[in-house]
């Protein structure tokens, strides 16, 4: 037997219970399955329900402990004369566990509204994303390059301090029919076009009629990149809050 469970014995005899739970508690951190240190532990817990506890621990790892046996056997048999004549099982409040030699069991926080949230934030932002970029990705799946014939220049200038703005109408062949459009073009493009008389077109193959310049002289796609990433970002965090909460905890260590 161990110096400290010595220890502990001799003061339960005289009486000092408060150092002989500090010297088991002590043994049961280094050695949790000491059955011994188990038993006399039962000797200075403050409820039946520890007791109990307690002498359940020194059976599970010395099962031929006849002291611990008989004991349980006492305390259990006590417990149900008591419960049978008082009718404790439905009128007595539920024992507080006033010192407890192990941790109670624990749970993660709840992480489930959190993920929810950032679910319901990932959608509302694929949603807005899709609607400012939508036409942008179109062009990007399915859109073909054409050279098209610049039929007309226009140019309206601006006052001082603003400056002029310059359009350019085209014409392009398509699906076997004549395509229009009329764009903004940067005026320092006027003397290229003019002479040239050529631009680039893109359009959709599902729309023909529906053309831009290209390249586009504005383009969404990087905020569209941005908003679906960041969309994809806020479902993986909502996924590791639901995986994170269902993991199990590890057996808390004796205090």
């Amino acid at each position: 037997m161990a110096d400290k469970v010595k220890q502990a014995i001799q003061l339960i005899e005289t009486g000092d219970l408060d150092r002989a739970h500090a010297l088991l508690l002590e043994r049961l951190k280094a050695k949790p399955k000491d059955a011994q240190a188990w038993f006399w532990m039962s000797k200075v817990v403050a409820t039946d329900d520890l007791r109990e506890e307690c002498l359940q621990e020194a059976l599970k790892y010395n099962p031929k402990n006849s002291l611990a046996r008989a004991a349980l056997d006492t305390l259990q048999g006590e417990a149900a004369v008591s419960a049978s004549k008082w009718n404790l099982a439905e009128s007595a409040p539920p024992k507080t566990k006033n010192r407890s030699v192990r941790a109670g069991p624990q749970r993660r926080p709840n992480t489930i509204p959190a993920a929810i949230t950032l679910f319901g934030l990932a959608l509302v932002l694929s949603a807005v994303t899709y609607f400012f970029t939508h036409e942008d990705l179109a062009y990007r799946a399915e859109g073909r390059i054409v050279s098209a014939t610049v039929t007309d220049l226009n140019k309206e200038r601006g006052s001082e301090g603003v400056p002029d703005r310059c359009q350019a109408d085209y014409q392009f062949m398509a699906y076997a029919a004549l395509r229009k459009g009329t764009i903004s073009i940067p005026c320092s493009d006027w003397d290229r076009l003019d002479d040239s008389r050529r631009m680039q077109i893109q359009y959709l193959i599902s729309q023909p009629d529906h053309s831009r310049s290209y390249p586009p002289a504005e383009t969404t796609e990087r905020y569209a990149v941005m908003g679906f990433g960041l969309a994809a970002l806020l479902i993986i965090v909502g996924l590791v809050l639901i995986v994170w909460k269902f993991l199990p905890l590890k057996s808390p260590e004796l205090k």
